[in-house]
């Protein structure tokens, strides 16, 4: 599990912005690429990769993201 803020931080290095708050979730967008963020403190491994696959992100960023951000 990886704590929501960081991920969020990431995001915003990446270029993504706040727009928008819905009740279970924050959206985020670089673009027209938008990225749903759930509001819980921790998130799990497997939606952090996929999402930041889905951002460009490297795989070898994605690891060594994943590996710094471990509760």
């Amino acid at each position: 599990m990886l704590k929501r803020e960081r991920f969020v931080n990431k995001l915003r290095e990446l270029g993504y912005k706040f727009k928008k708050e819905t009740p279970a979730t924050h959206l985020y967008r670089c673009g027209t690429h938008p990225v749903f963020v759930p509001k819980t403190d921790l998130l799990t491994e497997t939606y952090v990769r996929i999402t930041l696959q889905t951002c460009n992100c490297g795989t070898d960023e994605i690891e060594a993201f994943v590996r710094a951000a471990k509760v």
